[in-house]
Formats: C-alpha cells, structure tokens, sequence
C-alpha cells in the first residue's frame, strides 16, 4: 500500500484515536474507526489486524513487548480465524495474507510501537516485514485461544481407545482404575497426534482434576497415576532431567506404534 502523504497522515490520526477507543474499552468503535481505509483487506483480516495491535503492550509505551513477539500475535490471531483452512506450521497460500500484514505494519509504525532501542524489524520495509511474518508463521504451534491438553480430554471422550489389559498395572485394575488409566492414556494418545514426534507434557494437577479429583488431591492424583502408567509400555518418559526445584516437567511420548497394546474404538 502505497499511501500519500497527506492519506497517511489521516490515517495515523485515525490509529491513535482508535488506540484511545480500544484503552476505553470499546473494540467496536476502535475498529470502525479503521476499517475503511484499508477497502482491500477482508473484513476478517482487518479485525485480526486490529485485535493484534490491540494486544500489543509495546515497550516505547511503557510496556514489555519487543517488536519480535508483534507477527506471533497476528499470525495467531489469523491462524485462529482460519483454523479450518491452516494448520499450525502449514505455510502454503499465504500470500492472501500480504495486505494485512501491510495494514498491520502501518498500525506498529503510526502508532510508534517500533520505537525501541532492541528493535528487529525495520517497521518503514514492507518488504522486510512481509518476510518476517511468512518466517514466523511456521513457528506458530497454535492459534490463539487453543488448549492443545483441554482439546486431548474433549478428543478422549470423543474418540475413545481401549487398552490392552496387558498393557497395564494389573494392581490399577484390581483397584478398579482400570477406566480411568484407559482415560488417562487416552489423553496422552491424543496429544502426542497432535504433537506429532515430539515429546508431550501432561501437567498432573490437570490430569487429576480431568480424573474427577477436587481441587486439593487432584496434584497427587495425577503424579502417581502417571508414575505409574510410566511403567507400561505404551507411555515413556523421553527426559530424565526434568526437576521440580528448576521447574522443568517431566515429558513423555505415548508410542502411537504400539498398536498391538490399543486400538481406536471410533
């Protein structure tokens, strides 16, 4: 977009008053405020464009945001909209994007967000801005609002698998937690497909509270079933060094090719 001089100065007026709009509370204003300069971008990319700015804490106004997290948030917001049509890391037919990121770039630039001294990007480049986006894009793991372990419980549910009795302590199922190490695994399963080779993380507290544990025991819960289900064969743990005074977690892998200790139920 190759705006005059005397368009962009209404234009950056029009950012800053929208910025005041949005420090009030009212997005709405804040958008209508923009969304007719920009007659080229889709509607939905502009409210992505404009909601990423929004979210944007920027240091040269007092915040703690780098200009090196700006693209991470509208890639997120764009892959949230789109979620249907991209996957995370799927970078083919970006280039629909290419005018909103222009629009986005004008925003970070108008409203001074790339006055830092620790500034990565020349915001005034389109083309350097452009090319930053399309190599983030693929280190966008997924879009915003996403909880890949609240997506593996609604997918357990959903999408059963039934362990081999073999496959688990026999002492899980004299206790009668034969459904819920199953449910457990489960869990795992589905998220080691969306992780694909890597390693997953099962925090304990929310295995314990997806197990129907209160508050105060689901912690507890969750460690010593999963240090127990560790023991199987089909969950492993893939890092030794996890601590819990370093606060590092413990990750594991379910062995999605152990097909002869589960099969999918539908």
């Amino acid at each position: 977009m190759n705006t005059a001089p005397s368009v962009a100065c209404e234009i950056e007026s029009d950012w800053e008053i929208a910025y005041h709009f949005k420090q009030d509370g009212d997005i709405d204003n804040a958008f209508e405020q923009i969304t007719s300069h920009y007659p080229l971008v889709e509607h939905s990319y502009q409210r992505c464009v404009v909601e990423a700015i929004f979210d944007i804490n920027p240091i040269g106004r007092g915040g703690k945001d780098g200009d090196w997290t700006y693209n991470f948030k509208l890639c997120r917001k764009l892959l949230r909209e789109f979620k249907d049509e991209f996957t995370p890391g799927d970078s083919n037919g970006l280039i629909r994007f290419q005018l909103a990121v222009e629009m986005f770039r004008e925003a970070v630039f108008f409203l001074g967000f790339d006055q830092t001294d620790r500034s990565n990007v020349d915001w005034k480049d389109s083309d350097a801005v452009w090319i930053k986006f399309l190599s983030v894009w693929p280190k966008v793991n997924q879009p915003e609002g996403f909880d890949a372990f609240e997506r593996a419980v609604q997918d357990a549910i959903a999408h059963p698998i039934t362990i081999s009795e073999h496959a688990l302590d026999p002492n899980l199922s004299s206790a009668g937690l034969a459904d819920t190490s199953q449910f457990v695994l489960c869990i795992a399963y589905h998220l080691q497909l969306f992780r694909g080779d890597d390693s997953i993380l099962l925090p304990v507290k929310r295995i314990g509270k997806s197990c129907g544990k209160s508050e105060a025991f689901a912690k507890n819960f969750g460690s010593s079933i999963l240090q127990l289900l560790a023991q199987s064969d089909l969950l492993v743990v893939t890092d030794s060094s996890y601590s819990f005074q370093r606060k590092e977690a413990k990750q594991f892998r379910f062995m999605i090719d152990r097909t002869d200790l589960y099969r999918v139920v539908n």
